[in-house]
């Protein structure tokens, strides 16, 4: 069978992390598989991936137009596809351009959250990417049963997966994980996804400032990854002033420092970032699956997540996750410090991950989209 798999835009970076993964296994189980995304020079899940062809983006949001991303697909691939994945709406837009001319035999689309305000064109693609797919997937049951109250369209439901070998496999311990960033031993808490609304980094901010005290006088918050809006950031740093937290950009800095702004990690230094930390803590509003959650299971460090129903479809409060309502910073506080602190209690969720990742594979996800494939491939041309 042969397979596109393509991406219309550089945020969310979860999304990119699917593309990246799922082409990969597809590959290792036999499949012809073609990866297309948006060209970032800041974005190593795209540009630094010499797996996947980059199209120029040419509008201010960062993504392609969808007729740009049509005809990079058809100029770069001879006669016809079988199946066109498309990770986002402009994406399947593209794709189903292809579907029309004959060069592409059907679409699935991966839904992977919606975003919250999206506005009149992006919610006319959104509509338009599920009901006209051959096959709608969601990576949770939670978002699957929103986009068919929404849209009247029944997803199906394939999780997302986590590379266990890669990130169980980090030839360092703590200590010189810690060195290798630059902060050795000091108690670090990691937030991925950058400062941003949705990521409850205000809260989070808050939080750490409560429990920087239990955690030790030299107690580390590393946030990496970008965030989305400079407005928000400005109001971020005057919760720090207030809060008495000096924030940091350069981990050559952190002599004195509370919060490094890491920025983005190279992708090979991800399971690094995971071994050097001492949990990571996830108090978003929202998210499409909580990957981020899997990776550090598998890295061997506690999590601290957020109430969602997303992570609750695998993570359970006290048997492999420590939960606390969104938007709480007092019980985040506790958590980060039992997380941490409570030797009893990290080690019992750190056991009880393990066990939800080991059921949790990109290889697992990959067949199960070879199944969605096989049949929308089947009801389009039959």
């Amino acid at each position: 069978m042969r397979v596109v798999v393509a991406s219309g835009a550089t945020r969310p970076l979860g999304a990119l992390v699917h593309a990246a993964n799922l082409a990969a296994a597809l590959s290792a189980d036999g499949l012809e598989v073609h990866r297309f995304a948006v060209a970032d020079p800041a974005n190593h899940l795209v540009d630094h991936d010499p797996a996947v062809t980059r199209v120029p983006a040419i509008d201010d949001d960062g993504n392609a137009d969808p007729d740009a991303l049509a005809s990079a697909i058809a100029a770069h691939l001879d006669g016809v596809v079988d199946v066109g994945h498309a990770e986002d709406p402009v994406a399947a837009e593209a794709l189903f351009a292809l579907r029309d001319t004959g060069r592409v035999r059907a679409v699935v689309v991966s839904v992977h959250h919606l975003e919250a305000a999206p506005g009149v064109e992006a919610e006319r693609r959104v509509q338009q990417s599920l009901s006209g797919a051959d096959a709608v997937v969601c990576c949770s049951q939670w978002w699957a049963d929103r986009v068919e109250r929404e849209f009247t369209v029944a997803p199906l439901v394939i999780p997302d997966g986590v590379d266990i070998t890669r990130f169980a496999g980090v030839p360092v311990d703590r200590h010189d994980a810690g060195r290798r960033f630059g902060w050795d031993d000091r108690p670090t808490i990691l937030a991925l996804g950058g400062v941003q609304p949705r990521k409850g980094s205000r809260v989070l901010l808050e939080a750490f400032a409560r429990a920087r005290a239990r955690l030790g006088p030299d107690a580390l918050l590393v946030i990496a990854g970008i965030g989305e809006r400079r407005e928000f950031h400005a109001v971020w740093q005057e919760d720090a002033d207030r809060l008495g937290v000096r924030i940091v950009t350069d981990p050559a800095d952190l002599a004195g420092a509370d919060v490094l702004e890491l920025g983005v990690v190279a992708n090979d230094d991800m399971p690094y970032l995971y071994r050097a930390c001492d949990a990571l803590v996830t108090p978003s509003t929202r998210e499409g699956f909580g990957l981020v959650a899997l990776e550090a299971a598998a890295s061997g460090i506690p999590n601290v997540l957020s109430d969602l129903p997303v992570f609750a479809e695998h993570f359970t409060d006290e048997q492999s996750c420590l939960t606390v309502p969104a938007g709480d910073s007092g019980s985040l506080a506790f958590g980060i410090v039992r997380a941490v602190r409570e030797t009893a209690v990290r080690a019992h969720v750190i056991a009880g991950a393990r066990t939800v990742v080991a059921g949790l594979t990109w290889q697992d996800c990959a067949r199960g989209y070879a199944g969605v494939y096989a049949r929308a491939l089947a009801t389009a041309v039959g």
